[in-house]
């Protein structure tokens, strides 16, 4: 038997679907242990699914090994997670809300028997609990122990079996008087499926960099716009010398762009890559804070060029089709 403990897409954010790494505040700038804002929460599960893709080719990776030794089909795989995240916008991460739990209870399950050779789909409540009952009925093992959980090839739980969570000091829902928090089976499950509905859509390349309001935007070049005027504001980018030699073969790449505006306005910005548009951020609203008007950009490693990278950040106006980019010049430090 082998068993790995992988970390993986658990915090630090910093993978990227083909492993290279990136430097970037982890995790992105919030308040206590949420985001307050739907951008920076969502930005926050871009990188999150970011990770999960270079986690996803890791277990491909194991199994064409496993098919390249020829044990493949007798294996028995089991792929599971101990709890999930929450990307809701004033929630927390991990510990159990009202609001959340849904988002942390249900986990993933993925097995793969010895001989199968047709996927197929168990509409059952399954838990944690039943990942050792499962594999000692899969082996025909005789164990004469008490288990807390089931196989989840046998009969099906009630269909309106509460899963459960072993509470502790960080939750915000009071626990039951057996110590644990109860969800609702059902309806948690119809609205988790609900709530996953994110469409980034189709081209494999930008997909996880399509997201939201202005995600369209992404991959389409700046010169399909009007000639973009001046704003008339300034904008400081963090450590921008990153941008003036870079490896596109290296192990780490330079696709975090922060920075903030010197203005003291909340604005919708897109970052622009060589003249591609790779992102778009808004600002919080921080009216005689000068220079708190913070973004921060995921941009596509496929935009970057080997050597110098030319990073632009223009405001967004308008909506829809009406939509047009106004320039936002640099400072001189983020001339440099």
């Amino acid at each position: 038997m082998n068993y790995l403990h992988s970390l993986l897409p658990h915090q630090n954010w910093q993978r990227l679907p083909g492993g290279q790494t990136y430097e970037a505040p982890n995790p992105p700038p919030r308040s206590a242990d949420q985001q307050s804002d739907e951008v920076p929460a969502r930005t926050a599960r871009q990188r999150h699914l970011l990770q999960l893709a270079y986690t996803d080719e890791l277990v491909g990776g194991v199994l064409d090994d496993l098919r390249d030794a020829g044990v493949y089909d007798d294996t028995l795989i089991i792929v599971t997670a101990d709890h999930g995240v929450s990307f809701r916008p004033d929630e927390p991460y991990r510990p159990l809300s009202e609001d959340n739990i849904n988002d942390i209870m249900w986990t993933p399950l993925l097995i793969k028997e010895p001989g199968q050779t047709e996927p197929r789909v168990i509409d059952s409540p399954t838990a944690s609990i039943d990942v050792v009952p499962t594999i000692i009925d899969l082996l025909g093992a005789d164990l004469d122990v008490e288990l807390d959980g089931q196989s989840v090839f046998g009969p099906a739980r009630p269909a309106d079996w509460k899963p459960r969570s072993l509470s502790w000091d960080l939750d915000e829902i009071e626990a039951s008087d057996d110590g644990f928090v109860y969800a609702d089976g059902p309806a948690g499950y119809a609205e988790l499926l609900e709530s996953q509905a994110l469409d980034f859509g189709a081209e494999w390349d930008l997909r996880f960099w399509r997201w939201g309001d202005n995600g369209d935007l992404v991959g389409r070049q700046v010169s399909s716009f009007e000639d973009p005027e001046s704003s008339g504001l300034t904008v400081s980018l963090d450590a921008p010398e990153r941008f003036d030699d870079v490896d596109t073969a290296a192990d780490s790449l330079p696709v975090y762009v922060s920075g903030h505006l010197e203005d003291g306005r909340s604005a919708t910005v897109a970052v622009a890559v060589n003249g591609v548009i790779g992102g778009w951020y808004d600002t919080p609203d921080a009216p005689g804070n000068p220079g708190e008007q913070t973004f921060q950009v995921l941009i596509p490693p496929s935009l970057l060029e080997d050597g110098a990278n030319d990073i632009e950040v223009f405001l967004i106006e308008g909506t829809g089709d009406q939509r047009r980019l106004i320039r936002i010049e640099p400072t001189e430090s983020g001339d440099s």
